[in-house]
């Protein structure tokens, strides 16, 4: 592609994408021919010269042309005319055309937001740099989560105006940006998705580690990934008519509870019609009632028993604290019921505080006389609750957990070892993005420092850090191996 017309599709189009290595383009010799500024616009030009991210990101001979035609439109303007109209449109070609310079060996994305930014929507802009595409657009964009939200490194949420594609992902209006600030690893995140992909799961959502800038500084590694929500690419269900996506609320804030006691909270449609309403609360009182059954035959015309049995599973397997209370998701499709799509992964693995002073944490570690009363959190079960403790009594369903967990070794084994699946999952992405997570934590001046501490939980949820980056990977890779063993022996019983 031309850099003429690249640069003419930066100035008239919504998103912009730039292809391409770092060669310096060449200044476009028709884009701007024969146009005239008025006062505003030449005064709008100057207002808006502040690159996105440091200088050492662009390349130096397009940087050193902007500056210098800059230079020549700042010191010489002072009245309409005095400078030239040929040097305010090879300065705008210039600004265009710098934009395709980015430089970066990883996917990062620079956000321009109100420094104001809280829980709710407001108007910023972001660029996404993967190699030589570029895309710039005006977003919305909020910080997102709860207990994360507090943190000092912020997570967000950000909705496009049209659908973007980030990062090779499916394209869709809105992304998530996880910190993964109480993961030490910064890794489970990423680990239990990828897993719930390869269990074939419907819907997991794709993910990509990238490098986030906030108004010019550099904020640390991230998780990009694709939010659970309805749309062509995302959850495929029609919620304009009898589909949904539920989430399980136990602490609260549901929008009904069901005849079995299953506390559910309308996540799209947010509002569903009446005739919405009473369709699902029929669906669902047939569907409690076949599971009630015990009969397999029964049930399985209402509940996809594949996905219960999977979601189950990955949910034993990293042991989520919140577990049965948070972020857990079941969807509605064509009058079937289905168990995800699997989200929010951080407080698990181990990686959950041994000093807050509640029952669930106490049951988690199996410490101050509960579960086993090990002090193991590799021991127990988190997930007998709501319709998995219906199915998990009948004898059918508990075999068919058993059975896949046999079967599903080689890739759990995979998540911690070597094996004949190839490089271990922890050690793959490590290897993937090993510069990056070191920048996580190490300080100093270098833009490319986030600084973070290794030694702060900066959560009161969160486990204790077990020293040294190398020190948390291997305590997650032991805590999985050990599961796994605990599970091989007590799963589905």
């Amino acid at each position: 592609m031309k850099r003429s017309l690249i640069s003419l599709i930066l100035l008239t189009s919504l998103f912009v994408s730039c292809s391409g290595g770092s060669d310096a383009p060449e200044l476009p010799e028709t884009a701007y021919q024969g146009k005239s500024y008025s006062h505003e616009e030449r005064i709008a030009l100057l207002d808006d010269t502040a690159l996105k991210l440091p200088v050492s990101f662009y390349d130096p001979d397009a940087k050193d042309e902007y500056f210098r035609l800059l230079n020549i439109i700042r010191g010489e303007y002072t009245d309409p005319g005095t400078v030239a109209d040929e040097y305010f449109a090879q300065f705008e070609a210039a600004k265009a055309a710098l934009t395709c310079t980015y430089r970066s060996d990883y996917p990062v994305i620079a956000i321009s937001a109100p420094s104001n930014l809280g829980r709710e929507y407001m108007t910023g802009s972001v660029t996404v740099i993967d190699g030589g595409e570029v895309i710039e657009s005006e977003v919305e964009i909020k910080i997102r989560g709860n207990s994360t939200s507090a943190a000092p490194k912020k997570p967000y949420n950000i909705k496009f105006p049209e659908k973007a594609s980030l990062f090779g992902m499916e394209e869709g209006k809105k992304w998530s940006l996880l910190a993964n600030m109480f993961d030490k690893t910064l890794l489970r995140n990423k680990l239990a998705l990828d897993f719930g992909g390869r269990l074939e799961l419907d819907y997991v959502s794709q993910s990509r580690f990238c490098e986030v800038w906030v108004n010019g500084k550099y904020a640390g590694n991230y998780l990009c990934c694709e939010p659970v929500s309805d749309g062509k690419n995302r959850v495929g269900v029609d919620t304009s008519a009898y589909d949904f996506i539920l989430e399980i609320t136990p602490f609260g804030g549901w929008s009904f509870v069901t005849g079995a006691g299953v506390p559910i909270l309308y996540d799209s449609p947010e509002e569903p019609t009446e005739a919405q309403r009473g369709y699902l609360d029929k669906l669902l009182e047939s569907a409690e009632a076949a599971m009630l059954s015990g009969d397999p035959k029964e049930y399985s015309e209402y509940i996809d028993v594949d996905s219960f049995v999977d979601l189950y599973i990955l949910m034993e397997l990293f042991k989520d604290v919140d577990g049965y209370w948070k972020s857990l998701y079941f969807y509605v499709k064509d009058g079937i019921l289905y168990a995800g799509p699997p989200w929010d992964f951080d407080l698990t693995c181990g990686n959950v505080s041994t000093t807050y002073s509640e029952e669930n944490y106490f049951n988690y570690h199996n410490s101050n006389g509960h579960g086993d009363k090990s002090g193991d959190s590799t021991h127990g079960l988190r997930m007998d609750e709501g319709w998995w403790a219906i199915l998990l009594d009948t004898d059918d369903f508990s075999a068919r957990v058993r059975e896949r967990y046999t079967e599903l070794q080689p890739l759990i084994i995979n998540l911690y070892s070597d094996n004949e699946l190839g490089r271990c999952q922890i050690d793959r992405l490590i290897d993937e993005n090993s510069e990056s997570f070191a920048r996580e934590y190490k300080g100093g001046s270098d833009d490319y420092n986030a600084g973070w501490d290794i030694s702060e939980s900066y959560s009161i949820y969160a486990g204790e850090s077990k020293g040294s980056y190398e020190d948390n990977v291997e305590y997650l890779r032991g805590w999985l191996e050990r599961r796994n063993e605990w599970l091989i022996e007590n799963i589905g019983k």
